[in-house]
């Protein structure tokens, strides 16, 4: 790969993660996230809160796919909470007089 190449591939790659970060700092794509991807399956109970209460219970039986499956759909609500904390810091920050 040729030096003008390689400077081309990575700029493509700084764009696509400065892209992916805005869209990290999106609410309306978070709180979509959570709503579709973090709650799916919706009936007979969210699928997110089956897990939750058999990791409170203990996690008795859970398996590697089990333990993705929590990481899977509860990653978009990492996300919103991350999102609520910058929020607050940015807050407090703007409330502190110089």
């Amino acid at each position: 790969m040729h030096k003008r190449e390689f400077k081309k591939v990575y700029s493509y790659i700084w764009i696509d993660f400065f892209y992916a970060m805005k869209l990290l700092n999106d609410w309306k794509l978070i709180i979509l996230l959570c709503l579709t991807l973090g709650l799916a399956p919706f009936f007979p109970e969210p699928h997110i809160l089956g897990k939750v209460r058999w990791i409170v219970g203990g996690a008795i039986g859970m398996t590697i796919k089990d333990w993705f499956d929590v990481v899977f759909h509860g990653f978009p609500f990492t996300l919103l909470i991350r999102l609520v904390l910058l929020k607050l810091k940015k807050q407090d920050s703007e409330s502190i007089p110089e």
